[in-house]
């Protein structure tokens, strides 16, 4: 009888089934940016200083790096590296990659050019966006920089396949060679639409505070970011 039981609230765990979410994961902030822009989307405090950043500013500063990518001739679905220390900077240039209907592939900013090129080699990056591109040099990767993003106008909001990758993550490569983990757009969309119905919804006036703990090379980063930018 115990064995049964066991069982069936197995079977109830694990009946999570319920229709699939039709919003990209960075459609979520784009609406979010429309409806409350002038709402703080980013807080952060350094060495005792304290800077802000609104969702509508960060959702022009992201169009202008989709817009920049496609200004240096990046293809919808195209593999883009993201180079840049942690910063309001670093989040735009992400979002601004998946606006553009790219895929983004976080590389540490203190990572040897070693692992820069082996990255760049096994994921076929066409464009890496970083501040120096000082011993960077690779043989299948451009360099974008920030201030391409900053002359450029805001681009159109691109959404890409469902079955695109979202990003590509790495292994630290401890045990042998880095391996590159794909995480499409469709997989992502409902990992998000859970964490969100997971934290609730915000009310007006509502302050939701979520820490970014996590550097963007690795996954619960998505998490950090995203579930608190689409709320």
């Amino acid at each position: 009888m115990l064995l049964k039981e066991l069982s069936q609230n197995r079977i109830l765990a694990n009946k999570t089934e319920k229709p699939q979410p039709k919003r990209q994961l960075h459609k979520y902030f784009f609406e979010r940016a429309q409806s409350a822009g002038d709402k703080i989307a980013l807080y952060s405090v350094r060495s005792g200083k304290t800077s802000s950043m609104t969702y509508a500013a960060l959702a022009e500063l992201a169009l202008k790096y989709a817009s920049a990518l496609r200004n240096k001739g990046a293809r919808c679905g195209g593999r883009i590296a993201v180079m840049l220390p942690r910063s309001f900077e670093q989040i735009a240039a992400v979002i601004g990659v998946l606006a553009a209907g790219c895929t983004y592939v976080p590389i540490n900013v203190s990572a040897p050019r070693q692992r820069f090129d082996s990255i760049c080699q096994d994921a076929e990056i066409e464009f890496a966006i970083t501040e120096k591109e000082s011993g960077l040099h690779s043989s299948s990767a451009a360099f974008v920089h920030p201030q391409d993003a900053h002359a450029a106008q805001p681009a159109n909001l691109i959404l890409a396949d469902e079955t695109t990758p979202a990003y590509i993550i790495f292994t630290s490569g401890s045990t042998g060679k880095p391996k590159g983990v794909q995480i499409t757009f469709d997989c992502l969309n409902n990992y998000l639409d859970w964490s969100v119905t997971l934290c609730g919804e915000v009310k007006e006036n509502e302050i939701f505070n979520f820490g970014n703990q996590a550097p963007f090379s690795f996954d619960l980063s998505v998490m950090d970011l995203y579930t608190c930018l689409a709320l």
